[in-house]
């Protein structure tokens, strides 16, 4: 037989003929055309993709690579600069603290000096351990003065000067309090000095000797003025139409004030009023700066106390309105006003028992608080067990502060009772089986015994 092919015998090229696609598989094909070279450039990509939409080849699925765990533990120090300094970045803005204003002691009869107290005023743990530490602390916090004591003494000399307290301040987290040894002559002073640097966040006690009572701002007086004195003023000054404190934060023009005593703060953006607490209570200076805010259960311990915490909501209602406080102009209008907010003092967040987690509480007669305590103390310990919350109950439960009327009816004697470090949702939790604790019985609460 000749080798050469015969002429009217045709070669066909080798051909696959697979099964066509399902029409699951060409719609897939053709998104994956859609959303691949959209710059107008016909890729390889979409060469491909064409490909299989005609031919019906199969391409091969790409599987995500697993990450696997780690294998060895890199120590602190060996870690690239740029990764330490993130990490002390975040240990540093982790939490707020909060820098209590008191009065200084060799005026504390006058009222006329303030400093920030000792047991407030630590160093931050970053600006201790090491030069690295201590450099990124120095981005983050700066160096506040925040007390005009030092007017009283000439420091003439550099090594004089160094023995002023300063304060390291973060404005975005840290917090200016006005607490239990200050009155409204500390904050017009305050805010005379350092209104116009940046503090955002500011808290008030809410009690009568901060909000009007004081020996210069006696508003039975016919002038009604506060009276203020300083080196720096060379000599006595007033206040026109006297000053409270929400006054003070908004600011008074000088035709009002007749002076430039109350320039107000512009940049606060949050005021805390904080309402005294049966669960955590602090001497003036004794409160760490730690502590954190939850919301107020009730409007004061004290009948003056309450008094003074509705005249802070008739303001916030004003002004939130944008009527006058007696500040001329209204400057908080077109929400520019800070949020206020009534809170407690309440202990230091947990972080290290999970995320999201809040304070909160629950008001409780006496009558019903003796059904979660009768059984020793196992209905309230299992109840933490189960939610996780930490249920706080005040230090001497029967040396009471009513928040009735009178001491006449039992059934008005209400208690304080903390719910810290919980989910919202655990937190709810607890208030349902308190209250639910409520309705059970004596008969069946005896038996727990």
């Amino acid at each position: 037989m000749s080798s050469n092919l015969q002429p009217h015998i045709a070669v066909l090229p080798i051909q696959n003929f697979q099964k066509p696609r399902t029409p699951r598989a060409r719609a897939d094909a053709s998104r994956k055309l859609r959303t691949q070279g959209q710059d107008g450039k016909t890729s390889e990509n979409v060469n491909l993709a064409r490909k299989e939409i005609s031919a019906g080849v199969k391409t091969s699925t790409l599987t995500p690579k697993v990450r696997e765990p780690l294998k060895e533990f890199t120590l602190f120090p060996n870690l690239a600069p740029e990764l330490r300094s993130k990490i002390w970045g975040f240990a540093a803005r982790s939490e707020s603290r909060i820098f209590e204003l008191m009065f200084h002691p060799i005026t504390k009869q006058s009222h006329h000096f303030f400093k920030v107290s000792k047991q407030t005023n630590r160093v931050p743990a970053i600006m201790e351990v090491n030069r690295e530490s201590r450099g990124e602390g120095q981005q983050i916090f700066e160096k506040r003065f925040f007390c005009n004591w030092s007017d009283v003494y000439s420091f003439s000399t550099l090594d004089d000067k160094k023995k002023i307290p300063c304060t390291w301040f973060n404005a975005d987290l840290d917090i200016i309090y006005f607490g239990e040894d200050t009155c409204i002559r500390t904050v017009v002073d305050f805010f005379y000095m350092f209104g116009k640097t940046r503090l955002p966040r500011i808290a008030m006690l809410c009690t009568e000797n901060i909000h009007t009572k004081c020996d210069w701002n006696n508003l039975n007086n016919p002038f009604n003025a506060v009276v203020h004195s300083s080196p720096s003023n060379q000599g006595t000054q007033f206040v026109g139409g006297g000053c409270s404190n929400i006054q003070a934060l908004h600011g008074k023009p000088e035709e009002i004030a007749l002076n430039d005593m109350v320039p107000g703060s512009d940049s606060t953006r949050e005021v805390f009023i904080v309402i005294k607490s049966e669960c955590d209570q602090y001497a003036a200076g004794a409160m760490p700066n730690t502590l954190s805010f939850r919301p107020a259960l009730h409007n004061g311990l004290k009948w003056d106390d309450k008094r003074v915490r509705n005249n802070w909501a008739v303001d916030i209602n004003r002004i939130n309105r944008g009527l006058d406080i007696g500040c001329g102009p209204n400057r908080w209008a077109g929400g520019n006003c800070p949020d206020f907010q009534f809170v407690s003092l309440a202990p230091q967040i947990k972080t290290s028992k999970g995320n999201n987690l809040k304070h909160d509480g629950i008001i409780v007669s006496i009558h019903d608080i003796q059904k979660l305590v009768a059984d020793g103390g196992k209905f309230i310990d299992d109840l933490k067990i189960r939610t996780g919350v930490d249920i706080h109950f005040p230090k001497d439960l029967w040396e009471y502060r009513y928040l009735g009327m009178s001491s006449q009816f039992p059934s008005t004697i209400e208690f304080e009772i903390g719910l810290y470090n919980g989910t919202h949702e655990a937190i709810e939790k607890c208030k349902e089986e308190i209250q639910a604790r409520y309705l059970v019985p004596w008969h069946e609460i005896a038996k727990d015994n």
